[in-house]
């Protein structure tokens, strides 16, 4: 798996590739500092006006994120995306500060970035806690 974090202006995107079958009609996305997801792509975050974005195609996961001021405190600040591959896993995420979102869905990984770009990882959930994969 190869992690590419990018942050360019106000938005920042976070593609990771993956061996995905994509179904007709999945959108490849540029990474240049432009929105170009779908108003399907998107998701809610755990943090009050952020907005998360996901989509894929054949071979690549693209998640992006948006919201006031995210490089304002690089120290405290984290982007987490939560996947679920239907195997068991976590209903909540990740304890980062005094953050511990629920999940709607039973999560097996976490990428997680912090945004001074000094921690960047991928973590599983291993049955009772989440561990670096």
């Amino acid at each position: 798996m190869r992690l590419v974090l990018r942050a360019l202006g106000g938005f920042c995107l976070l593609a990771v590739c993956l061996a995905l079958a994509g179904p007709a009609g999945a959108t490849s996305i540029v990474i240049d500092g432009v929105n170009d997801f779908a108003p399907a792509d998107t998701y809610p975050t755990s943090s009050l006006g952020f907005t998360g974005y996901a989509t894929h195609d054949g071979s690549s996961l693209y998640l992006g994120f948006d919201g006031p001021a995210m490089f304002a405190a690089p120290t405290t600040t984290w982007l987490v995306a939560y996947i679920g591959t239907g195997a068991p896993g976590a209903t909540a995420g990740m304890t980062i500060g005094s953050q511990q979102p629920s999940l709607s869905f039973s999560a097996t990984h976490a990428l997680r970035w912090r945004l001074d770009g000094f921690v960047q990882d991928v973590q599983a959930y291993n049955g009772s806690t989440w561990v670096t994969a």
